[in-house]
Parts: C-alpha cells; sequence; structure tokens
C-alpha cells in the first residue's frame, strides 16, 4: 500500500475504483448464477423429478430454482450435478472453487470495501465458472475500471487519481 499520507482525490478515486469492481463482479456472479439455473432446469422441468430433499409448492423447476439463494442454489447443483447431461462447470475441487464462490459473493454482497478483502485467487476463480468470452469480456471489463471515463466527469467530482498500487493486475 502507499507509503505516505494519500490525498484526498486518491481516497475519493479509490473508492469509486472498488465501487466499480463491485459493479463487474456483482454481474459476472449473477451470470454464473444464470448458468448453474439453466442446467438444472433444462434438465428437470419439474421440481418433483429432482433427487433432492425439498419441501416446495412450486411445480416448475425454474421457479422453485429462483427462490433459492445463491448457496443453496449451488447446493441443489452438487446434488444433481452427476445427473446433468450437460454441465457447464466442468473442474477438479468443485466443492472447494464452489464455497470459495459463495463467499466472493457475500464480500461483493455485503458492500464494504472490497479491496482490502479481495484476492487475486478469488478472481482467478470466478473465471474457472465462465465460459471462456464471458471470461474474456470479464476480464476486460474489470481491466477497464481503473481508466478514468472523461464522458461520466461533473465539476464537483474529484481528479481521478487513482494510486497504482490498489489496481488489480491480472
Amino acid at each position: 500500500m502507499l507509503k505516505r499520507k494519500p490525498t484526498y482525490s486518491e481516497v475519493e478515486t479509490t473508492l469509486r475504483y472498488d465501487k466499480r469492481i463491485r459493479r463487474v463482479l456483482y454481474k459476472y456472479i449473477g451470470t454464473i448464477e444464470e448458468i448453474a439455473r439453466a442446467d438444472i432446469s433444462n434438465e428437470y422441468k419439474f421440481v418433483k423429478n429432482l433427487p433432492i430433499k425439498r419441501n416446495c409448492k412450486q411445480k416448475r423447476t425454474f421457479s422453485y430454482l429462483s427462490l433459492l439463494t445463491f448457496k443453496k442454489l449451488f447446493d441443489v447443483y452438487k446434488d444433481v450435478k452427476n445427473e446433468l447431461d450437460y454441465k457447464s462447470f466442468k473442474m477438479t475441487n468443485f466443492d472447494k472453487k464452489v464455497s470459495k464462490l459463495i463467499l466472493l459473493r457475500n464480500k461483493v454482497s455485503h458492500n464494504r470495501f472490497l479491496l482490502s478483502k479481495l484476492n487475486i485467487s478469488d478472481i482467478e476463480n470466478l473465471v474457472e465458472f465462465l465460459p471462456t468470452e464471458i471470461a474474456n469480456s470479464f476480464l476486460v471489463d474489470l481491466a477497464k475500471t481503473s481508466k478514468e471515463k472523461l464522458e461520466q466527469k461533473f465539476k464537483t467530482q474529484a481528479q481521478w487519481t487513482l494510486p497504482q498500487e490498489v489496481v488489480i493486475k491480472i
């Protein structure tokens, strides 16, 4: 981190950078969530066919899955992944990587300063869940978060002075 006292502009820019990163992460975590729902609902049209324990008034699988929290959705995915004809998430150590993804999702959703809690391994883990073309878009979007956007400048906004020490490099 910085070896000197940061300026107001650097602090303000770092907070805006953190918020941009959060938005990008949230968007792509949501994409992963929809991929998981699609995999399950493409295989199981009706809840009664799902090989899991459940107490549900929903009849259609997609309606049931849309009510689940992120963690519970992936609990269902873990239960049925061996029975899915098409799996989007083909990786080793699936359970461990899902746990790490859930932790990242919680970090992003709890709206606290993210840069102090974010590791490169969190981002690498998220990339493993994304299809290649979407993963490439994610990395481009993430890289853009550190750039000043001139069209969004307001007269009252501090100058964009992002300290290179806080920029995420992948």
